[in-house]
């Protein structure tokens, strides 16, 4: 459970990262990004790119559609970096959550479904170095009927 303070330096986070990531791409497009694209496309396109991108004279229309255009293309990145972080950390949740209940190695019969589980197994596999825990287990595949509606699930047993 957070605090009062943790949800508000976390809504600071989230309000001022962004603001501040908008006004420095702004004035890196402006001033940076000028240098660059004379050295890269040579000094004839870089001076038609600043032209239509930042106008000298009084006319701010340009300007202010330039801000507008670089501050959704950083504030969309930024949308999707949070996104794509928050689900990498789903991700790891979930398989927390799964690494419970799914051994890391399995022993599976050759040919077939099922194998005999006898103890002279059991003990060979629990005398091998770094397991811990040796648990016979019964699973497969299977349909769930539930009022009218059928389901694949998989089912899993053991002692």
């Amino acid at each position: 459970m957070c605090s009062v303070n943790e949800y508000i330096l976390l809504a600071l986070m989230l309000t001022v990262v962004p603001l501040g990531a908008i006004f420095i791409s702004y004035l890196l497009t402006k001033f940076v990004l000028r240098k660059l694209m004379g050295l890269i496309v040579g000094r004839v396109p870089a001076y038609i790119a600043e032209r239509y991108l930042f106008s000298r004279q009084n006319r701010n229309a340009i300007n202010i559609i330039s801000f507008i255009s670089v501050s959704g293309i950083t504030f969309v990145t930024y949308v999707l970096i949070v996104v794509l972080s928050i689900f990498n950390g789903f991700q790891g949740y979930i398989e927390g959550m799964y690494t419970s209940f799914d051994s890391d190695i399995r022993v599976v019969p050759a040919r077939g479904k099922t194998m005999v589980a006898s103890d002279s197994l059991r003990n060979v596999l629990a005398a091998t170095e770094g397991v811990e825990a040796v648990s016979p287990v019964l699973q497969d595949k299977a349909m769930l009927t539930y009022y009218d509606k059928q389901y694949m699930v998989e089912v899993k047993g053991g002692k």
